[in-house]
């Protein structure tokens, strides 16, 4: 089962369970958003490329908050 799905016409649409965790919420909502940024689908080296920045730019927030 599919916790969350990107689709160019509804956008991002996360599995209400997610909002029992934060991190599981968290996860979903950035495993979709790079899909959405990247346009690639899942075990692609364009989809893990944007997964990777994503880390980097919270990375680098948890390290320096505005």
């Amino acid at each position: 089962m599919a916790v969350g799905v990107y689709d160019p016409e509804h956008g991002i649409v996360i599995h209400r369970m997610q909002l029992d965790c934060m991190e599981a919420y968290a996860g979903t909502l950035l495993h979709e958003a790079a899909h959405a940024t990247s346009g690639a689908g899942d075990a692609t080296r364009a989809f893990e490329t944007e997964l990777t920045n994503f880390l980097g730019i919270i990375a680098k927030s948890a390290v320096n908050p505005i």
